[in-house]
């Protein structure tokens, strides 16, 4: 069963897999080979839920910006800050046209609009909701050969190799615009594996023998959303001193319930290269009612790790630029600023780069030895 999140449609959840496989001799008796092909399709739809500013709020009309008990947010202009820390509001509690910053417009293009729920008011009720497509992708290719020197001779080997690729066009940390193919609030998850092994097969008489094995793996994965190839903090407006590409966080805190926790947000970006050798031998004796194997393992892993924290941005507006002072209090007053407010204005309370020191370099090494003994009494 699948709930009815909206309370009409049930989610989208189409599965699919499906393969091919062949082999046969190249030589007869001696040389065989075998392939396969297997593929993963899904495709869902993720459900998400919030509140979207309007029209109103984007150009500065906050004249509807009430809470439950009715009671109004009162924005004021920072601009009219006196020595006592007073402030005056704006006139019918709007930002004049002229007073908003050119960030205003840049999210407002790439963020939600009300689609549902006509005529609320989103400080107050849920006005947007939707189905943000998620799609995952696997594919895997298998090669094998094998091929028979003598009776006590024989070597394998097989080479598989992997692929796979995910999306979810939003509703992960944020709310991009429909149809926006490189915004935050999105993910992504990319990853291609190889793997090889060969495998030397000698039988020195019938009760004993011996099996060599040499192997290896190497995984290239990158995960994050699907804005880490754009420029958002240049094209944003934010300072970027490391260049970095993606999506920056950015959060307007205080009186403001839009969005997701009041923000545009994103996943971090993570970059991986895994390799692993492997080197084992493996021999089995039979004596008597005895069953002993013994053998060795190296193991070499090789593993390059990179995670982007907040290279490109962690920024926050907040309630204190359109506040007012409140001298019995010593503190900000009571119902007044929005940091959605502030953020149209373009200040700031808070502007933070990360510096990544790159790739971080793990090497291991693990070797192993092992004597097990069957006995049947």
């Amino acid at each position: 069963a699948r709930r009815r999140q909206d309370g009409n449609s049930a989610p989208k959840y189409i599965r699919n897999e499906f393969g091919v496989s062949a082999g046969g001799p190249i030589v007869k008796n001696k040389t065989f080979w075998f392939a396969a092909y297997e593929g993963h399709r899904e495709r869902e739809n993720r459900w998400a839920r919030t509140r979207a500013p309007g029209d109103m709020e984007w150009n500065g009309d906050f004249s509807r910006a009430t809470n439950s008990n009715s009671e109004m947010y009162v924005i004021y202009n920072p601009l009219t800050s006196g020595p006592d820390g007073l402030r005056t509001p704006f006139a019918g509690n709007k930002i004049p046209s002229s007073m908003l910053a050119p960030i205003s417009k840049t999210l407002h293009s790439i963020s939600v609009e009300p689609n549902y729920n006509p005529g609320a008011n989103p400080w107050l009720d849920y006005n947007f909701q939707y189905y943000y497509p998620e799609t995952t992708n696997v594919n895997q290719l298998t090669l094998k050969g094998d091929h028979i020197f003598s009776d006590a001779d024989s070597i394998s080997g097989r080479f598989t190799k992997s692929w796979s690729n995910y999306k979810l066009a939003g509703g992960r940390y944020g709310y991009p615009k429909i149809g926006c193919t490189s915004c935050g609030g999105s993910s992504r998850s990319d990853a291609r594996v190889n793997s090889i092994y060969t495998r030397w097969n000698h039988i020195f008489s019938p009760t004993l023998f011996n099996q060599l094995q040499a192997s290896g793996s190497r995984s290239a994965k990158s995960s994050g959303t699907l804005a880490d190839n754009t420029d958002w903090a240049d094209k944003l407006g934010f300072p970027n001193p490391f260049g970095a590409k993606g999506w920056p966080s950015l959060y307007a805190w205080g009186n403001n319930p839009f969005f997701y926790w009041g923000g545009w947000d994103a996943d971090n970006r993570k970059d991986e290269m895994l390799n692993a050798y492997q080197l084992e031998d493996n021999v089995t004796w039979m004596k008597g009612k005895h069953s002993i194997t013994f053998g060795a393992k190296i193991r070499q892993e090789r593993n390059n790790v990179r995670e982007l924290q907040q290279a490109m941005g962690s920024n926050s507006f907040d309630y204190y630029w359109t506040g007012n002072y409140d001298p019995s209090s010593d503190w900000k007053q009571y119902l007044s600023g929005s940091g959605f407010a502030s953020m149209l204005l373009g200040t700031p309370s808070y502007l933070s780069n990360q510096y990544n020191r790159g790739y971080f370099y793990f090497r291991q090494w693990e070797t192993g030895l092992y004597v097990n003994d069957s006995w049947k009494v």
